[in-house]
Formats: structure tokens, sequence, C-alpha cells
């Protein structure tokens, strides 16, 4: 829990929690054959083996003074105590995956150990991180061969660089995210509206009711300005475009012609102009 709060306190980017797990061999004696890397996000234990690894996380609970005040009576040893992981929402489910997955990769091509994949759990140190979080299980205790490489320096220094290198990876990640939603902003800020051209076929000091009906076979837009309501068709940015299809509107109507407008505003088409290179 203190865990939870310190993240929280200092506004961290990211939860990383470290684990070495262990299973119960003597009970269960091909226990002894489980071994491998395995990276949790918080989840419901849609898995036995999900549970029964969070169960022995959480259990170091008991060691704390007053845990069941602490903990609002949480009992990690309860199956039924884990109904309220299935009721959490977690907001950062989307960023916590991405990177465990990429933390996963990295300390599986770091260390060649067994993959045990990115899995989901109902970890009480996960309960409340209000970021990304992650909790990395790197290595069975309980299996010889992972013991021996835990214990031995070169396992844990690949296991370091394994667990860097993915957070690397996420932070480079989510980095160029940002610089690209910055630099659409910027562009869409700096990217001025283009003036467009149309046809107008009728204008009126009120609305027009069946304004539809005005020139058949095309869409009739309405623009108010000038104390005016104007009716006209064939828009586009392309002046020839418009012009082109002059001739077949005025089949339709005998007065009308090309006008252009430029947020909402009636300009003159020479005004127009200006704003295309």
């Amino acid at each position: 829990k203190e865990r939870t709060r310190i993240a929280n306190k200092c506004r961290a980017d990211l939860f990383i929690s470290i684990h070495a797990n262990s299973l119960d061999t003597k009970k269960v004696a091909k226990n002894k054959y489980i071994k491998g890397i395995e990276t949790f996000v918080l989840g419901a234990n849609n898995t036995d083996h999900n549970l029964r690894v969070a169960m022995k996380e959480n259990s170091v609970i008991h060691y704390e003074d007053d845990y069941s005040m602490k903990y609002q009576g949480f009992d990690p040893s309860r199956a039924e105590s884990y109904i309220m992981f299935s009721m959490l929402r977690n907001l950062h489910l989307d960023k916590s995956l991405i990177l465990a997955s990429m933390l996963q990769e990295k300390l599986i091509e770091t260390t060649q150990r067994e993959d045990r994949e990115v899995r989901q759990g109902p970890f009480w140190v996960l309960k409340d991180v209000a970021m990304p979080a992650v909790l990395v299980e790197v290595g069975y205790m309980s299996n010889t061969e992972d013991e021996r490489f835990l214990m031995s320096e070169t396992g844990r220094v690949k296991i370091v660089n394994g667990i860097f290198k993915g957070f690397q990876t996420y932070k480079e990640k989510v980095e160029k995210k940002i610089a690209l939603n910055q630099n659409a902003l910027e562009n869409k800020e700096n990217t001025k509206p283009l003036p467009i051209f149309a046809i107008q076929v009728a204008s009126a000091v009120k609305p027009i009711k069946n304004a539809a009906a005005i020139c058949g076979g095309y869409q009739v837009s309405e623009l108010n300005t000038g104390g005016r309501y104007r009716y006209y068709v064939a828009e586009s940015t392309n002046l020839e475009v418009v012009k082109n299809e002059l001739k077949n509107i005025r089949e339709k109507v005998n007065d009308c012609f090309i006008i252009a407008i430029y947020e909402g505003q009636l300009i003159s088409v020479a005004e127009a102009k200006k704003y295309f290179p």
C-alpha cells in the first residue's frame, strides 16, 4: 500500500513493481517445473494460475501491522476477497498493456528465459495506482534453474537491462506519439481555411422555404450575409471546377453567377483568388 501511495504522491508517469515468484512445491510437486518470466497488469483473476500468483504476492500484507484495517478487511488467502477486482475499472489498462508487452518482450530478449507472456491478475499493489502500472515476475525461486539465474550477477544484470530496454521502448513510443499530436495541432492552428467558390442561384430578404427545389439535381446551401439569404450550389475550392458547372446550371437557373465565400462571409472572386498560389 505504501508503494502505491509513494507513486501517486510523486505523480509518477509509470509504476513498475518488480517481484521474484515462488510456488508451493511440497503440496504440489509439479510446481517445481514452473519457470520463466511473466508480466502482469491489473485485472480480474481470469485463470487459476493468475489467482494463485496474486494470492502469493498479496500474502505479504500479513507482515504489516494492522493489515486488516489498512486493507479494509481484505484477506489475500480467501478467494472471495478477490470479487472486488472484477468490479474495478482500470483507467490506464491500454497503456499498462503496452508497457507490459514491451517489458516482457525485452526481458525475454535479454535473458533468454521462458516466456510466460503478459497476464492480468488481482494484485493489490496495482489496485489504486493512478498511472500505467505493471508487476513483473522475473522468475520462480521455487524452480532450481530460475533460482540459479536469479542468484547470479549475470542473471540480475540481464533482468535489469531487459526492464530498462522495455521502459526505454515505451518511453520512445509515448514521446513520438506526443510529438506527432503536437505537430498535428500546430499544423491545424497554422493552416488557414481556403475560400470556396460556388454558383449563386437565388437570393432573398427572407429564407426561402423550399430552397432545395431551386436547382434540381444539386445540393442547395444557404448563406445569410449582408442582410440577405443567398442560395448557392456546386461549391469547391477549385475555381475551374465551378466554372465548368456554370453552363449546366444556367440551363436550370438563368440568373446565376459565381461567388466566393470565406469564413462564412461573401467576398469578391478577385479577392478569393489571392488566397491561392
